[in-house]
């Protein structure tokens, strides 16, 4: 007997339950635990179960290809191709790398995550006026060897100037510094 289509209208002394009945309502509803991939338990409570289930929503390109948003159990929000967040996160937004846009909206700002160098990717924002600023960290600056409260020596000046010089470097590099 297959699971009805429309209501039975069931009336009490007077329709008669048979155990086809109750075996359908076990099986679309599904016992604790259950293994049966169509039951409401599995499809709710199970890890493998994709929807609804632990990937509680998703959201897919036009096309029906790749995914393109999905919200997991720790309202981590995993763009595109990114398969899970990090250990322990939650409320984590997950960027895995894309492509750099290679214009600028009207009145909008734009932001992806790509390679700065193999292996390190980072956010990149483009500006509405075509700029690109990077987050990621560089490499350390040496301290200068400077006596405080005294005057600098010629060497000392020119280490300091070129000190200088580095963070400028470093500030053009991420974007918050224009190089000319």
């Amino acid at each position: 007997m297959a699971f009805p289509a429309t209501l039975t209208a069931a009336v009490d002394a007077v329709t008669e339950i048979v155990s086809a009945h109750l075996n359908n309502v076990e099986t679309k509803i599904g016992i604790d635990s259950s293994a049966v991939v169509t039951s409401l338990d599995y499809l709710l409570k199970h890890a493998s179960s994709v929807e609804p289930g632990h990937k509680h929503f998703q959201l897919w390109t036009p096309s029906g290809g790749a995914k393109a948003i999905e919200i997991d159990a720790n309202s981590n929000i995993l763009l595109g191709a990114a398969a899970a967040a990090g250990t322990s996160a939650v409320k984590v937004t997950v960027t895995p790398s894309g492509t750099a846009p290679t214009t600028s909206p009207a009145d909008a700002a734009q932001e992806w995550a790509q390679d700065q160098a193999a292996g390190n990717s980072c956010k990149h924002f483009r500006t509405e006026n075509g700029k690109i600023i990077k987050l990621y960290q560089q490499a350390h600056i040496v301290d200068a060897a400077v006596a405080a409260g005294a005057a600098p020596t010629k060497a000392e000046y020119d280490a300091l100037v070129g000190k200088f010089n580095a963070l400028l470097v470093y500030l053009e590099n991420l974007g918050f510094n224009a190089t000319a």
